[in-house]
């Protein structure tokens, strides 16, 4: 018997056995939130919409995919996790909470898509994940501009 065809249907199996060893598990069920377009009248962003999956990990860190459509093309955007703000009156997403660790950036694509996938430290305590347009000034500073997705970390996952 020729053992060879066997090595060969194992290798890939051994292949996916290494891998995960430097794997993290997950210690939560993944939560898949819809992106909420919070300025839908403005034609810049008008039908942007998106999904957030947070998954939290052995490690203690968060993971994070984001993927949103028909922001404005090859745009740097913020995305950060923030506890409530005071003013709950317009939803959490419009509270104003402070940002709970880093701000992580990525850009839009040129059809205004964006893919993000990060890792970051346990966000306890984040009841919205906001995605925010970075604006580049003249003296070269960048600061926030238009919020136009958030997730409500405190609503119903649209998947578990």
């Amino acid at each position: 018997m020729n053992s060879f065809p066997l090595k060969r249907a194992l290798l890939p199996l051994l292949a996916c056995a290494l891998a995960a060893c430097n794997q993290a598990n997950v210690t939560g069920s993944a939560r898949t939130y819809a992106l909420t377009n919070l300025l839908p009248s403005d034609t810049t962003y008008s039908g942007a919409s998106g999904t957030a999956t947070i998954t939290p990990l052995s490690t203690g860190d968060t993971g994070t995919v984001l993927v949103a459509s028909k922001l404005k093309p090859s745009t740097l955007y913020a995305v950060t996790y923030h506890a409530s703000g005071t003013d709950l009156s317009g939803g959490v997403c419009a509270s104003n909470g402070p940002t709970l660790g880093s701000m992580l950036a990525a850009t839009s694509d040129a059809s205004g898509s964006l893919t993000f996938k990060a890792l970051t430290t346990t966000q306890a305590g984040a009841t919205f994940l906001a995605v925010q347009e970075v604006v580049t000034n003249t003296d070269g500073t960048q600061t926030l501009g238009s919020l136009p997705l958030c997730a409500d970390l405190t609503g119903t996952p649209i998947k578990k």
